[in-house]
């Protein structure tokens, strides 16, 4: 297997995705709300001559509201369904890709529905006394097709988001003195 990398120079909801050249291959927009959370999110793809196509968008809800994510067009609900496999085991997002073949993401890591690795996400670091690494998306180039890559990528920026909600709540919960929690959400499917 090969991979290609992308990396996030900005951050990982706003500004460039570049592959591993250096290229931009995607552009990222974020609407931000009153009190500085995220609203929504556009996905571009840089095409030729610095084209943009348009690719899909994330609308992150809000109090009342949940997640809704388009992708070509097509109003795909929450994207991630979320399943366990058994009482022990970490939980898994599926989704449908636009190959019309099923994924899943555990943690930072997604796979087809045989168990085969095809991307990883490593979150950005930020650093004291170097400079900061950017957050990356590693592809096996055999699904770094449109039809995939933009499911992949999309998705991936829902399990993100996913992440910093619970570090939050942790956060929140461990400086009121409270416990965990955390569990997921259900699901839609493109």
């Amino acid at each position: 297997m090969s991979f290609i990398t992308f990396t996030f120079p900005d951050d990982p909801f706003y500004g460039r995705v570049n592959d591993s050249y250096g290229a931009t291959v995607y552009e990222l927009d974020s609407d931000v709300g009153l009190f500085g959370g995220k609203k929504s999110s556009s996905i571009y793809r840089t095409g030729p001559q610095r084209s943009v196509v348009p690719v899909g968008n994330i609308n992150w809800g809000g109090w009342t509201s949940s997640k809704n994510v388009t992708i070509g067009g097509t109003n795909c609900g929450k994207l991630l369904n979320h399943r366990r496999a058994g009482l022990f085991s970490p939980a898994e997002y599926w989704f449908t890709a636009g190959d019309g073949r099923e994924y899943y993401w555990v943690k930072k890591e997604c796979f087809t529905a045989s168990g085969q690795r095809v991307a990883t996400y490593t979150r950005k670091k930020n650093r004291l006394l170097h400079s900061d690494i950017s957050a990356g998306l590693s592809v096996d180039l055999s699904y770094s097709t449109p039809a995939t890559l933009d499911f992949i990528l999309i998705s991936a920026l829902l399990m993100e988001k996913k992440r910093e909600d619970e570090e939050r709540r942790r956060r929140s919960a461990a400086a009121s003195g409270g416990g965990g929690g955390g569990g997921g959400g259900g699901g839609g499917g493109c």
